[in-house]
């Protein structure tokens, strides 16, 4: 299919935006339901990374047991008390939504420590592991495929926003580490990553936080909301609550496409670019 970069950018933006149901595979676990059969598991302590795999110094590290989203770098020689110390130099990315998916190898650079925990690996992050340009990327929503230069750039501005947002949430969600990017289970929305950071972003969708939501009637002159994306975006709260560089891409329904279409890479953002529990 030949097209601009233009062209290319905007036969990928969605006519109708849909909360998708996108649920993390995480190998932890699940606990027995109680004997009353009422009860639901408790989500998990801690992130479980299921697959890592040597080959000489080489190593992949996975979070998902299909190895569509995982780690590549060097093992440093030399393990204590079953550790490997991982140097990172790729992320190798494949994700879909309703519409598409994206697909992409992005170079990063940082050090991890991986340690089998059961029927899994945990991850510390002791440098945090922070994403360079795409080398490679192909992006399809519907009919329409992007690769190439085309890709790479609508994949780096994206990768960009969702940074920015990611440096954000940190702040206002205090640090806090999140075993769950989400959960179909209501009782434990609140431990999982996407329910604490949607009502941050997008409180028109998650629901405001208590305090949070404007009083009616405090708009200054101009309109409230704005369309964007196929949803009304309340322009006070972004006014209010979030940065000034978040604000458009917010309004503009922007980040919420970003959200919808790569929501997992604000969570592996957040988790790998910053370092843990200061260790």
């Amino acid at each position: 299919m030949n097209m601009t970069a233009q062209s290319g950018i905007d036969a990928l933006r969605p006519e109708k935006r849909a909360v998708p149901a996108v649920i993390l595979a995480l190998a932890a676990t699940a606990l027995s339901l109680a004997a009353s059969g009422c009860a639901s598991p408790p989500p998990p302590d801690a992130v479980s990374w299921q697959s890592l795999k040597r080959s000489g110094d080489s190593v992949t590290l996975a979070l998902d047991a299909g190895s569509k989203i995982a780690f590549t770098g060097v093992a440093e020689r030399g393990e204590t008390d079953g550790e490997t110390v991982i140097l990172v130099e790729d992320l190798a990315w494949f994700d879909n939504w309703h519409d598409g998916w994206t697909e992409a190898v992005i170079p990063c650079e940082g050090r991890i420590v991986a340690k089998k925990e059961g029927a899994g690996w945990s991850v510390r992050v002791t440098e945090p592991v922070l994403l360079a340009r795409a080398s490679k990327a192909t992006i399809r929503y519907r009919d329409a495929l992007l690769r190439g230069n085309d890709a790479r750039d609508l994949l780096d501005r994206r990768v960009l926003r969702i940074r920015s947002a990611c440096d954000f949430l940190r702040t206002r969600l205090e640090g806090r580490e999140f075993a769950l990017y989400d959960t179909e289970e209501r009782d434990h929305r609140h431990a999982s990553f996407r329910h604490a950071a949607g009502m941050v972003l997008f409180p028109e969708v998650y629901g405001y936080a208590e305090g949070a939501k404007p009083a009616d009637g405090e708009t200054e002159g101009g309109s409230r909301y704005r369309k964007g994306e196929g949803l009304r975006w309340d322009t006070l709260y972004s006014e209010r609550e979030l940065p000034a560089e978040l604000r458009e891409v917010r309004d503009s329904g922007t980040l919420w496409r970003d959200w919808e279409e790569t929501g997992r890479m604000f969570y592996y953002i957040y988790m790998m670019e910053r370092k843990q529990n200061g260790k």
